[in-house]
């Protein structure tokens, strides 16, 4: 019997690790798709824990946690790229697909996460889109227009308006810190 009350509270604490000042998120029969873009995590204001942060679907069933960044390019010193690329591993390491394209000035990694999350619709219940980008606009229109929920995660300054309309639902990156960020205690 203890065993059980052990099974359900850690259930319980786990599905609480991604609820935003609205409530949950996540039903537990979904399946989820996260889809990072790395540019959009880089640029807040505290360390992310991505090994927490892939938990964040809580008693849902995690179908694919990706990653989207770009590749350091020749010009970066060596500490510099060795970094990146021990960072990159290591997501890979944690169980996170890294996808990945050559850096320049205008990169952008929109056009990967509409084509993956549309290659991809028919094995998700709901895709959660770390990117407050307007470009994605379209595909989370077609993503809701083939049955899926989209949340959009993204700095509510930074996030563009037809994103946050769109979404089923929008989550606030100051409303979340405290559960993804490296080092916290819930």
């Amino acid at each position: 019997m203890s065993s059980e009350k052990t099974t359900i509270k850690t259930a319980v604490r786990s599905a609480a690790i991604f609820q935003d000042n609205a409530g949950q998120v996540f039903d537990s029969r979904e399946k989820v798709i996260l889809m990072v873009d790395g540019w959009q995590l880089y640029n807040t204001d505290f360390p992310v824990d991505y090994a927490r942060l892939k938990s964040v679907t809580g008693g849902a069933y995690l179908v694919r946690a990706i990653y989207y960044a770009t590749r350091p390019d020749s010009d970066m010193d060596e500490e510099s790229r060795g970094s990146v690329f021990r960072f990159q591993d290591h997501l890979r390491y944690s169980g996170w697909k890294v996808r990945t394209k050559p850096w320049s000035e205008n990169v952008s990694m929109n056009v990967e996460i509409a084509v993956d999350a549309l290659e991809m619709k028919d094995n998700a219940d709901h895709f959660v889109l770390f990117s407050g980008d307007g470009d994605l606009y379209p595909v989370v229109k077609a993503l809701q227009r083939a049955g899926k929920r989209v949340t959009i995660v993204s700095d509510n300054q930074s996030c563009a308006t037809t994103l946050k309309k769109t979404a089923n639902r929008f989550v606030n990156f100051d409303d979340i810190a405290g559960q993804i960020e490296r080092g916290a205690v819930n």
